[in-house]
């Protein structure tokens, strides 16, 4: 159809040029739910999950779900057929609901459910697209439009649609927040910095930067009692939520406002000065403090400071989103937390040569000073936007190696953490990658242990849940057990609940419900581990793979490229994931290579490259292949009875949570054809 846009509305010009109209309907979403039409009247739902479900499909960017996935999303506690039937009954109102005002937005088929994308303004999709072309809109600029209250009143209504909308939430605010940051930034004293500073005030009244450009707005206005205002707000807000003083850079700030000099001050420590007791995270001192200390250039230097302090802004979001860890900015007394130092020192420097940047990146050790780890990071000026979020990731993922390491090597810093929980779980995460009995049992007693001395911390709930998840993987013999699964499913709950924007915590829920069977409802988890932006390589791969078991190649794919540019260089474990993954996309060659490059303490891996060899028509490889594959699972067998060919299969063939079942037959004839007796049993199980 060839749409125009005529007083306001959407039209339809037929090829006889009869125009027929299309009514356009304003979605509100800033602070709840409401939908008019132009004209200004209220289009009333039939109830809550019926609202939920229009606002899921309009911000998901898709307009389209599948009926599965919004009868998870929306009645998660029920179960698949009384879900089920709840989403027809909640379509069928619907639809009558949008018939009685003469609209006919929503098609619903026997597996989809789709909104006419062109039939919706939403309030928030539209403030995000307006500053994508530069411009503020005015609910944007006063505070009315604020992520934090999308859909609010909606907390309640399903426990998974709760976890949905704080990551939807969390995605908006950064995205808003990122391209308003970069007006201030970019904008110098144009009224559009000084609209972008308020709009970052109403979502976050702590913003140092946006409280900077206010007053320097104001300064250069002549209204130095306004400016001085500003800053008295900035000074009680931070002493009375973070107990913290403003950073030195807006201290020297309103000093020459003071003075009646206001010209844009730069500091080489334009970090807040802490005091000793700080908000980060209750229990901060469990965990390691990471202080990020950046040299910014000098004044005179050729390098706009815009370029230094957009990197280390996007830097610290991308630390703070991996949870073993505290990120602090660093201050002249170097105190973290409670008066402790940190335990280890993240520096920056830049160099500018014309054009290009370098940036060198150090991290230290605070206890004895030692150097764990230096690289150099080079770009133009031109394309430092297009770099900024590999090059940061690639740092994220980095640390995340050195600090592990270190702190498993011994105890961090001033705060003895041989004898705390993170320690112990760190090393119970250690004693998981060796994928043996004897670790696995040692790392379940030591998580267990994590959680009864603190329960409030994530991540080992999570842990527990990827050993009970993998439990008949590193028991060769042992069968998946639903009541198992199930359990690892009651600690990823616990996880989410704790955490909601972990994306390892949604990882695990992506793997605890495909043991289950229950793959919508595991694809919800997996989208929003990807929403979240993981930064971990191993994270990424196993997600990747989670995709592959799904049949979602392109996104697992997709993972894999991250995890690759991250970690050129792929470590073992990697290609231990590779090897189902391109199975699973029947890339057979790919997966016989990385089968020969994985780690060779996974016992099922050579189950997997024979079945790859037989389809390739490689007898001859794929029998001797199948031979040692069986001699070394009856080597390990676990379980009671005799390991003979055919109970290894019957073991085999059912490990793994693979939803389509011409995948599953495929696996079964490429072990048939290295010489395997499958049987004749069909052990694939279709999803609930």
């Amino acid at each position: 159809m060839n749409y125009e846009w005529m007083r306001g509305q959407m039209v339809d010009m037929t090829p006889e040029g009869v125009s027929a109209p299309k009514r356009r309907l304003k979605l509100a979403l800033a602070r709840g739910f409401q939908l008019t039409d132009t004209e200004g009247n209220r289009i009333v739902l039939p109830s809550r999950k019926a609202q939920a479900m229009v606002a899921y499909l309009v911000l998901s960017g898709t307009f389209t779900e599948s009926r599965e996935r919004l009868a998870h999303l929306l009645w998660s506690a029920s179960d698949p057929d009384h879900a089920r039937s709840s989403l027809r009954q909640c379509l069928k109102q619907l639809k009558k609901a949008f018939e009685d005002h003469g609209l006919d937005p929503l098609d619903v088929d026997r597996s989809d459910v789709r909104l006419h994308e062109d039939a919706f303004d939403t309030d928030v999709i539209s403030a995000e697209r307006q500053l994508g072309v530069g411009e503020i809109c005015a609910p944007l600029r006063s505070g009315q439009i604020q992520p934090d209250n999308i859909l609010e009143g909606f907390d309640d209504l399903d426990e998974e649609f709760q976890i949905w909308l704080s990551v939807s939430r969390q995605r908006y605010r950064t995205q808003i927040s990122k391209a308003l940051e970069g007006m201030v930034r970019n904008s110098g004293g144009e009224p559009l910095a000084e609209a972008a500073a308020e709009a970052l005030l109403a979502i976050d009244p702590s913003h140092e930067e946006a409280h900077r450009a206010v007053i320097e707005s104001y300064a250069r206005k002549g209204n130095t009692a306004a400016a001085i205002r500003q800053y008295t707000e900035l000074w009680d807000h931070l002493a009375a939520e973070y107990d913290m003083e403003p950073s030195e850079e807006t201290l020297a700030l309103i000093a020459r406002v003071k003075m009646g000099s206001f010209e844009p001050v730069s500091s080489e420590n334009g970090r807040p000065k802490k005091k000793t007791k700080t908000a980060t995270v209750e229990d901060s001192l469990a965990l390691p403090v990471i202080s990020v200390n950046f040299s910014m250039p000098r004044e005179g230097d050729q390098l706009d400071h815009f370029v230094a302090f957009g990197f280390r802004s996007e830097l610290i979001t991308c630390l703070s989103k991996i949870r073993e860890w505290v990120v602090v900015e660093a201050d002249s007394t170097d105190q973290a937390v409670d008066g402790h130092g940190p335990d280890y020192r993240l520096e920056a420097s830049f160099v500018n040569h014309g054009n290009d940047v370098a940036i060198s990146i150090r991290l230290v050790g605070t206890l004895r000073g030692r150097m764990l780890w230096s690289e150099m990071y080079s770009f133009s000026v031109d394309d430092w936007g297009k770099r900024l979020n590999d090059i940061t990731r690639r740092i994220a993922a980095t640390l995340d190696v050195y600090i592990s390491a270190d702190a498993l090597r011994r105890g961090v810093g001033s705060h003895d953490y041989v004898q705390r929980p993170y320690m112990t779980w760190l090393k119970a995460q250690h004693l998981m990658g060796f994928w043996q009995p004897k670790s696995e049992f040692e790392a379940e007693k030591l998580i267990e242990q994590v959680i009864e001395e603190w329960p409030a911390f994530s991540p080992p709930y999570s842990s527990l849940a990827n050993i009970y998840n993998s439990r008949h993987i590193v028991l060769p013999g042992l069968m998946r057990d639903e009541a198992i699964h199930e359990k690892s499913l009651d600690l990823v709950r616990k996880a989410v609940e704790l955490d909601p924007l972990d994306a390892r915590s949604h990882l695990t829920a992506t793997w605890c419900n495909m043991m289950l069977r229950r793959f919508a409802r595991a694809e919800i988890h997996l989208d929003l581990c990807q929403q979240l932006d993981p930064s971990s390589p191993s994270l990424l791969m196993s997600a990747a793979q989670a995709a592959a078991f799904m049949d979602r190649h392109e996104t697992a794919e997709r993972l894999v490229g991250k995890a690759t540019l991250l970690t050129p260089f792929l470590p073992q474990p990697h290609w231990s994931y590779l090897v189902g993954i391109r199975f699973m996309a029947g890339d057979y060659e790919g997966c016989v290579m990385a089968a020969g490059r994985a780690s060779p303490s996974i016992s099922n891996l050579p189950g997997w490259k024979a079945a790859a060899e037989g389809l390739l028509g490689m007898t001859d490889e794929a029998r001797q292949t199948a031979r040692l594959f069986v001699r070394d699972t009856q080597r390990l067998w676990s379980v009671d009875v005799d390991p003979t060919e055919e109970r290894i299969m019957q073991w085999f063939l059912q490990c793994f949570p693979i939803r389509n079942r011409d995948t599953w037959l495929r696996l079964r004839s490429g072990l048939q054809a290295a010489g395997l007796p499958v049987g004749d049993e069909i052990l694939w199980q279709p999803e609930i």
